[in-house]
């Protein structure tokens, strides 16, 4: 059986952790920060949790094997940051409930990815790099989504790239929370 970390407040990582699989970051309240600059051959799951506060997150280095994405906030700032090598990654879960919440989609991926992003109140802004194939579907209340560089028809925004290393298919929805994405070299 792999290891697991489960932490409240912050972590950092950094080195080689060859049988990590699981990493829960869970805080209450205050500057809480995840910083993964590691090499984590076996981690599968990624789950980071923040009522209210602050919560930056970053995942440099190279994650073979992970799978899943989950991060959820209910007031204050998520901030999280993906630069590294994610060749496994199939889904991500980005959930709030009011706040300022920030995904940084910039790192290597391959495949489909599969997104969830639910908003009730609130900013969320997602940042996809223009080699990156992405599909976007939005259902508001009277939240808006924008997607400058996309093409929109309907509640859907696509942006094309053929012969893309991957391809994002995200369903987003909100009640009166907003969604920005940003196309990023």
């Amino acid at each position: 059986m792999g290891a697991s970390l489960q932490q409240r407040g912050s972590a950092r990582l950094e080195g080689n952790y060859p049988a990590l699989e699981t990493v829960e970051l869970k805080t209450a309240n205050g500057k809480s920060a995840l910083l993964l600059d590691a090499n984590c051959p076996a981690l599968q799951n990624l789950e980071l949790e923040q009522v209210s506060g602050s919560l930056k997150g970053k995942l440099a280095g190279e994650y073979a094997q992970l799978q899943t994405l989950k991060a959820g906030a209910v007031s204050g700032r998520l901030s999280l940051s993906l630069p590294g090598a994610y060749p496994a990654l199939t889904a991500f879960n980005l959930n709030t409930v009011s706040g300022k919440a920030a995904l940084d989609l910039s790192g290597d991926f391959q495949g489909e990815i599969c997104g969830a992003i639910h908003t009730v109140s609130g900013q969320t802004e997602l940042k996809i790099p223009r080699r990156m194939a992405a599909t976007l579907t939005g259902n508001f209340l009277t939240g808006r989504m924008k997607a400058e560089g996309f093409t929109r028809s309907g509640n859907t925004y696509t942006h094309e790239v053929p012969e893309a290393p991957a391809a994002f298919k995200i369903k987003a929805r909100g009640v009166s929370g907003n969604i920005e994405v940003q196309l990023t070299e």
